[in-house]
């Protein structure tokens, strides 16, 4: 009699007249009683192709032919269940099980709970600067030792350089900001060309001695920031400098080398831009008010034609990631007095509801972001220096009271301050760390059980000569911008 009944159901599906529910468990049945998992193939494609409607459906049957592809160990389950990730997030149980499915084809389980993490690389070249494959295989970084672009294996640690240039006798030439292109084939990055003493946007194939194309040269644009791809991998968006410090958010022809402005940023200074899952709304932070040091995060269409700001107010919020699903927007913020991880919900570029911890005093660290399985990458710096103010008695030589942190922006990466000659204002050195290493977070609720270092400052004396402050330093740098501060206190 079961082979009757399934006979009957299957002469049902193929005529397309049996509800939904029905045509599901007829494929179930043919996978999992028969074992003709080709034949549940095409019927769940035939039920996608008939349901596409009904998302429910559509979503259950594409998990299933995912399943049946995973079964006979083909490439296509990877490629079906990062459709259901992506497109069918409001179909959650479902969205959730191709997520955990994901991790599994990629090596990784889901964790009993909590935000787990480990060290994948640590050294002084580690790059916050870098980026990942969705699968978190592979890293697209900065070759410091030399300046070129190279490819390193998160797994192996073997790094593979695309011999751009050889080494820094070379040429003071270098590239930042690497992105692969969607199919992984190419890598655009930033280019400093010291010949001609401008930055260029360039694209590489992924392949050791491949000769570079220059999309963008232009004396007038003074530096570059690429920052991802559109989806279909015809575009990539990019942050550019004037001249007059004024920056743009554009989109970059990966053919001809157009430009097309998103949106100008004046001088507000974005410094990461990240680009949602969908490839629908771009993700940015910039400063909130000119000659201060805190940051807001907008959520912009790609079109331009819709912008909200997620996380705003009278504190730091930067370096914003999406979270695999592309349902929240991840990011560090002092707001609770010291440095967290939050996130906030975002549907359809806005915000829903309120921010929420999801590490406590995560400390200093640039955000690289998400894969694809959730696992979240970030640069963690160790050294945890920077630049303090304290006031000094000037018959004994001694310090009152305790020294002040003057500035809460780059946490631990000030180094060298310097003061003007009037007492009131200092100069310093604002940037990267050296001493640094690359976590790998899982993400779920709770925290991770990263330490915290401390170091103690060295103090060295002001530079304007006059008695009454003195400011302290924790330094150890190799690259940053140069900052300049009021200095409130007595002088």
């Amino acid at each position: 009699m079961k082979l009757i009944g399934s006979l009957v159901l299957a002469a049902v599906v193929a005529l397309g007249q049996a509800p939904a529910d029905v045509q599901l468990k007829a494929a179930a049945h043919k996978a999992e009683v028969e074992g003709d998992l080709k034949g549940a193939m095409e019927a769940y494609r035939r039920i996608i192709a008939t349901n596409g409607k009904d998302r429910a459906v559509a979503a259950k049957a594409m998990l299933h032919l995912a399943q049946c592809h995973e079964k006979l160990g083909q490439a296509e389950a990877r490629s079906l269940y990062e459709q259901i990730a992506t497109n069918y997030r409001d179909q959650a149980a479902v969205a959730a099980e191709a997520r955990e499915r994901l991790a599994a084809l990629d090596g990784g389980s889901r964790p009993s709970g909590g935000l787990t993490a480990r060290q994948v690389w640590t050294g002084p070249d580690v790059d916050p600067e870098a980026s990942i494959t969705p699968d978190g295989r592979l890293m697209a970084m900065t070759h410091w030792e030399t300046g070129d672009v190279g490819i390193r294996d998160l797994g192996t640690a073997r790094v593979t350089r695309l011999n751009l240039k050889t080494s820094w006798q070379d040429s003071s030439d270098f590239a930042e900001t690497p992105v692969f292109s969607p199919d992984q084939r190419q890598i655009a990055y930033a280019w400093l060309n010291t010949k001609d003493r401008n930055y260029e946007v360039r694209l590489s194939a992924v392949e050791p001695g491949a000769k570079p194309r220059v999309l963008v040269s232009n004396p007038e644009l003074v530096y570059f920031q690429t920052a991802g791809w559109s989806r279909d991998g015809k575009s990539i968006l990019a942050v550019i400098w004037g001249k007059d410090r004024t920056s743009q958010l554009a989109w970059i022809s990966a053919g001809d080398g157009s430009v097309k402005v998103l949106k100008s940023l004046e001088w507000r200074q974005p410094q990461r831009i990240a680009l949602s899952p969908d490839g629908r709304y771009v993700a940015y932070d910039v400063l909130e008010k000119q000659n201060q040091q805190d940051r807001d995060i907008y959520v912009l269409a790609v079109d331009g034609s819709s912008e909200s700001a997620v996380a705003a107010g009278p504190t730091h919020h930067a370096g914003p990631s999406w979270t695999p699903d592309g349902s929240q927007v991840v990011f560090l913020s002092n707001r609770s007095g010291r440095m967290d991880l939050w996130s906030v919900a975002v549907r359809d570029g806005k915000p829903q509801g309120a921010p929420q911890v999801v590490k406590a005093d995560i400390g200093s660290v640039d955000p690289i972001g998400f894969s694809r399985t959730g696992a979240f990458y970030y640069v963690h710096n160790r050294s945890d220096e920077d630049v303090f103010a304290v006031e000094m008695d000037p018959v004994t030589g001694k310090g009152r009271g305790a020294a002040s942190r003057i500035t809460q922006a780059f946490l631990g990466r000030n180094e060298r301050p310097a003061w003007s000659p009037d007492g009131k204002w200092i100069a310093f050195l604002a940037g990267d760390t050296r001493a640094a290493e690359l976590a790998r977070s899982l993400w779920w609720s709770g925290r991770s059980r990263l330490a915290r270092r401390r170091s103690f400052p060295r103090i060295t004396n002001s530079d304007h000569g006059r008695s009454g402050s003195t400011a302290a330093r924790r330094s150890w740098g190799r690259r940053g911008g140069r900052k300049a501060l009021p200095f409130t206190g007595s002088t």
